[in-house]
């Protein structure tokens, strides 16, 4: 019958109404049923929020359905999480094309890493994964943040690769394009070996222009009265997760008198701090790191071989 409507060509307006109900692989199975519905789901608001799954279970029908994502919307998303293992080489190799297609977005507002490790297992010899990394993860990143218009959250997911080369330069250009818009900046890193590892030289400063970050994680080595001031004057922070590592002799600590500062100017903010294969942190936990005057929520001690009973003692007497 003329201009009978069926299934296979209603208006895109009511397919993509349809298809805003679908989860991402049912999205992906309707856009093999008919051209108009592959069409329509072209549309970016289809793919507004997409979470790659990339591991290496099932990894053929895993990696070829990333890539077709990836095509269908790594340049159209908003938001955009990805899930991988960080030690399986082909997976790291996919998560790399994923980076490099979102770098390309300047719809992009969310990205959130969420490696299985902390560390990166790259394709060929461990003495060129760095280049590796700067190449394929580094630069992408860095692109992504110069080219989206408006980003919110972005997370490191952790990587201590990422976060020892890359957290540096990131910061400056979210500072620097994005100080009204980013809420949520995830720098912190776990280390394998805190007794050896490299050193960010972040500059702390550049947090001034972030006046609405409300969620910040940091490594311990950028934590002292200086970043404390800054966050109190600068942003509406609610929570700060700070990573202890190694401890270095040279580091200055805190003081009651900061974090007192911080408590008063952001009423809301809590502290969770945790200390991963920190060795000397725990040693040093309650005569360094404890200050009465922290807004502590959240204590967490991971593979630190010993437990600090003059610590738990403290913080039995903080209010």
């Amino acid at each position: 019958m003329a201009g009978e409507v069926s299934w296979n060509n209603l208006p895109s307006v009511i397919l993509n109404e349809v298809f805003s109900y679908l989860s991402h692989n049912d999205k992906v199975r309707a856009s093999s049923t008919c051209k108009n519905w592959r069409l329509a789901l072209s549309h970016p608001r289809c793919w507004r929020k997409v979470h790659f799954v990339i591991k290496p279970s099932d990894k053929s029908n895993n990696i070829e359905r990333t890539r077709y994502l990836v095509d269908f919307a790594a340049r159209k998303l908003h938001h955009a999480s990805v899930t991988f293992d960080s030690m399986d080489v082909v997976c790291v190799q996919e998560t790399s094309n994923v980076v490099e297609s979102l770098s390309e977005n300047s719809n992009l507002r969310r990205l959130f890493f969420k490696p299985s490790n902390c560390s990166l297992v790259c394709p060929g010899e461990q003495d060129d994964w760095p280049k590796y990394v700067e190449r394929h993860f580094g630069k992408p990143l860095i692109s992504a943040v110069k080219k989206s218009h408006h980003l919110e959250m972005l997370s490191l997911g952790c990587l201590e690769e990422l976060v020892s080369s890359h957290a540096k330069p990131l910061l400056e250009n979210i500072a620097h394009k994005h100080g009204s818009s980013i809420t949520v900046l995830g720098l912190a890193s776990i280390k394998d070996y805190p007794d050896d590892y490299f050193i960010t030289d972040l500059n702390i400063t550049l947090l001034k222009p972030l006046k609405h970050l409300q969620i910040l994680s940091l490594d311990y080595c950028h934590v002292n009265d200086n970043l404390l001031y800054i966050l109190s004057d600068s942003c509406r922070l609610t929570r700060l997760v700070v990573h202890v590592h190694g401890i270095m002799e040279e580091h200055p600590g805190t003081t009651e008198a900061a974090w007192t500062t911080l408590t008063r100017n952001l009423p809301n903010c809590g502290l969770r701090l945790t200390l991963i294969h920190s060795y000397d942190g725990v040693d040093v936990l309650h005569s360094k790191i404890l200050k009465r005057a922290m807004p502590l929520t959240h204590l967490k001690v991971f593979f630190c071989e010993k437990l600090n009973v003059e610590a738990v003692n403290q913080l039995s007497f903080y209010s």
